[in-house]
């Protein structure tokens, strides 16, 4: 290749937004050289991708000193709080993990439902929990790339639940109606025979209708009450192989969940590295219940109850 007349130089190509087009110099400088290669074209679908001016999106100033933070992966959102793109949840829970998670949920949900003085007395908050929990399941299946049941039902499901979930904050008759009526609406649609579902609403977004709250409590159920008595010895983790992989799947899940840019606690760095981290363990431990290792389902297990107490102490 040849160089410049002027000493020094090197070809120096500098790509600038694709949204503002792309700028050619004038002339490169070079002795002999008499064409330059036309500027790219690209398709509107990669334009779209760009911010047109950075500064709208870093802010005014001075750049400051560099930060290493956890990556995350920024899930662009669609109409109703569904991703636009379903590839990352396919990657963290499978089909079937949401499918038994949900159906773990609703028998949570009938027992809380099963009668109006046992929701009065306490069955409200457990309704709400897991309503939110399913909630945010059938929030992602709209997206979901791959197989998994009651997809093309999922928006109405997200919308009653957390309809229903939200009004559990009291015990009246109205919230125990309602419940009832999302009980039955998971009856049928288990059956197949689901109808009468209510509309997602365009504007909602996860933040604003789905709390951390019910989904941290998922995490505690996991690690009190699952995690120990499964990965006790290499026979336990043997004979739960199946729970333990759902089990890790449903931790990944909800870890990325609650990263999304609408709650409002992903502005703190703490907060965002406690959700990759869980993101990582769950991964961890589903991928050490498939391999049938102890010792690494073990190690997942800590990080994922060091996750809880890091949380925890910075948030209660």
């Amino acid at each position: 290749m040849r160089r410049s007349n002027l000493t020094g130089w090197e070809l120096v190509w500098i790509v600038l937004p694709v949204v503002t087009g792309c700028m050619v110099a004038e002339e490169l400088l070079a002795a002999g050289q008499t064409r330059t290669a036309p500027p790219p074209k690209f398709d509107q679908a990669v334009i779209d991708v760009f911010a047109p001016d950075a500064r709208k999106i870093v802010g005014e100033g001075e750049p400051g000193p560099m930060l290493v933070t956890p990556m995350t992966v920024a899930v662009p959102m669609g109409p109703g709080g569904a991703p636009s793109g379903g590839g990352i949840w396919t990657a963290l829970i499978s089909g079937e993990s949401i499918e038994s998670e949900i159906k773990f949920q609703q028998s949570i949900l009938s027992e809380s439902a099963k009668t109006i003085n046992g929701f009065k007395s306490g069955g409200n908050v457990k309704a709400r929990d897991s309503l939110l929990m399913m909630a945010s399941l059938f929030a992602i299946m709209n997206k979901y790339e791959g197989e998994v049941k009651w997809k093309k039902d999922s928006e109405g499901m997200q919308q009653a639940c957390t309809q229903a979930g939200n009004n559990c904050k009291t015990s009246s008759d109205n919230a125990y109606k309602e419940v009832t009526k999302v009980v039955d609406m998971l009856k049928a649609l288990m059956q197949g025979q689901v109808s009468d579902l209510p509309k997602l609403d365009p504007e909602s977004t996860w933040g604003q209708h789905i709390t951390i709250n019910p989904l941290m409590k998922r995490l505690e159920l996991a690690e009190k009450d699952h995690l120990g008595p499964w990965t006790s010895d290499a026979g336990a983790l043997s004979k739960n192989k199946d729970a333990v992989i759902r089990e890790g799947e449903a931790l990944a899940f909800i870890g990325q969940f609650i990263n999304d840019p609408s709650f409002d606690l992903v502005e703190n760095a703490d907060y965002k590295g406690w959700a990759n981290d869980l993101v990582k363990a769950g991964k961890d431990l589903a991928q050490a219940a498939k391999d049938g290792d102890h010792a690494k389902a073990l190690a997942a297990s800590a990080a994922i109850k060091k996750t809880c107490a890091d949380c925890h102490g910075a948030y209660r």
